[in-house]
């Protein structure tokens, strides 16, 4: 296994293929954080996460998988954890994703997350 982390120009292509076989609907690349990063699992990459990093906060976004390869709990878990060991190193003090599913639930509960706020709605603005 192993995690790079690649551009979003570079990778974009690659997240459009995989929400194509997953029917999501993908967002304009300029929704993207510059950097993503991707997990190699026996030659295949396997999963890919972006993170934004603002002051001492970072928030994990877009999470895609590769439907065509069999992808393992450990390599979603080994993601995260490389994420937050990445992050640490920046001086963010916490780190903040959500999800609607369940792998990754699972994976962010083993790797020592906590759920936060429950039964809320998203916001969002778009200003430009």
């Amino acid at each position: 296994m192993e995690i790079k982390i690649k551009n979003i120009h570079e990778f974009y292509p690659t997240i459009v293929n995989w929400s194509k076989e997953h029917d999501f609907q993908v967002p304009a690349k300029e929704f993207y954080p510059y950097d993503i990063f991707v997990l190699n699992e026996n030659g295949n990459d396997t999963y890919c996460v972006g993170v934004f990093v603002a002051d001492q906060a970072a928030l994990t976004v877009f999470a895609h998988s590769n439907k065509k390869v069999k992808r393992s709990r450990v390599g979603l878990e080994l993601l995260y954890k490389t994420i937050e060991k990445y992050v640490k190193q920046l001086g963010v003090l916490i780190l903040l994703t959500t999800t609607d599913t369940n792998r990754i639930r699972t994976a962010l509960s083993n790797c020592g997350w906590k759920k936060g706020d429950v039964k809320v709605d998203h916001y969002f603005k778009v200003v430009n």
